[in-house]
């Protein structure tokens, strides 16, 4: 049986379905697929979102796949139930985009009973992934960790806000657009650590930033220098290539101002030398940036020594001058 007559007596209003968009959207199932997928996204227990998501999907405003990830239309639902949303909001037909109903969740609910005080904090950062805020006193840290399992949230046993202030400032990471519902992030660099919204430490922090925001590493290099020796922080194949880059842009400028200077020449054999026969071959025990550092300019130092001290000694300070000075941009 057709499943558009499956729904005659259902929720579902079959003048809202435009059967032919619908099956361009997705040419590769039936009408009857459609329908179903969408269906079987309404969280409510009588399909009340059907006819609202169909025209979203049919609108272009949601894709089939996207409803309810993350469990927006979820939590909607559960705060509608529970008298949670403002009034205006109470109906699923009011909104003209999925994005409103995401908004209305996110921003529009009822104010919840006995909420902390917000206290003293700062919006440090915000682009169009996340927002890093730095409480400064037990009640802001209290009021942005709403939620979470943090020690230094902790309402309802010992707080411990001010014994983690005392070693440095504490960074929240709230996401602009959460993966699910109460999705955070707690940073600290002076403990070392790096939480989610449960208390358990993420894993691989350097990939897990880079991946989900991808300008929150170098944002905490200039909040506080301290993250910059944290390896958990770096990739060292990615500070090699900096260097790498750094350097040999360095001599190619020199070469161009200088073509026929030899001295020039010399110098840029040997940094050549030493990219192409030590740098892919370094390795270090603890990659941060200062130690990245060190370890390039002593390998270089050693390399020079070996290699062209006895040859060039007049090259050899000016060729450890250009190596730090490109370390110093790192």
């Amino acid at each position: 049986m057709y499943l558009l007559e499956l729904f005659e007596h259902s929720y579902v209003n079959k003048k809202l379905i435009n059967a032919d968009k619908l099956t361009q959207l997705y040419p590769n199932l039936s009408i009857d697929e459609i329908i179903n997928k969408i269906k079987n996204k309404d969280p409510s227990p009588n399909d009340s979102y059907t006819n609202w998501l169909i025209k979203m999907v049919t609108n272009k405003s949601i894709s089939i796949n996207d409803i309810n990830e993350p469990d927006y239309l979820t939590q909607y639902h559960i705060r509608k139930i529970k008298n949670k949303l403002l009034p205006e909001f109470n109906n699923i037909l009011s909104f003209k985009t999925y994005q409103d109903m995401i908004d209305a969740v996110q921003n529009s609910t009822t104010p919840e009973k006995n909420l902390p005080n917000k206290g003293d904090y700062t919006l440090e950062y915000k682009d169009n992934n996340v927002k890093i805020y730095s409480p400064h006193d037990k009640s802001a840290a209290c009021y942005l960790g709403q939620n979470t399992k943090w020690c230094t949230s902790a309402t309802k046993s010992y707080n411990e806000f001010d014994d983690y202030i005392k070693k440095g400032p504490i960074y929240i990471l709230i996401p602009t657009k959460p993966q699910y519902t109460g999705e955070k992030y707690q940073v600290q660099a002076e403990s070392n650590q790096l939480k989610n919204e449960l208390d358990d430490a993420i894993p691989n922090p350097y990939q897990f930033l880079t991946n989900r925001f991808p300008n929150v590493i170098n944002v905490l290099f200039k909040l506080n220098n301290n993250f910059k020796n944290l390896p958990s922080l770096f990739n060292y194949d990615d500070i090699i290539t900096k260097f790498k880059n750094i350097i040999i842009q360095k001599m190619n400028s020199l070469m161009q101002q200088n073509p026929n200077n030899k001295n020039i020449i010399v110098l840029n054999n040997m940094i050549n030398s030493f990219i192409k026969n030590v740098l892919p071959n370094m390795k270090t025990n603890n990659p941060n940036t200062t130690n990245i550092k060190d370890t390039i300019h002593e390998e270089f130092t050693e390399f020079n020594l070996k290699v062209f001290h006895n040859n060039y000694p007049q090259f050899f300070n000016a060729a450890d001058k250009i190596v730090l000075t490109c370390l110093e941009k790192l």
